[in-house]
């Protein structure tokens, strides 16, 4: 018995990667911040 057919298989993985992909660019920042950020409106502090 099939759990689910191949083309929802791959839709549910694209689905993964494109949520995977959001996460990653809005945390991009917080993970790495850059020291001059368009939207920041004060510059990052420097260790």
């Amino acid at each position: 018995m099939k759990f689910l057919p191949s083309r929802s298989r791959a839709g549910l993985l694209h689905v993964k990667e494109v949520s995977i992909n959001l996460l990653l660019v809005l945390h991009w920042d917080a993970l790495f911040p850059t020291p001059h950020h368009p939207t920041c409106p004060t510059p990052h502090e420097h260790s």
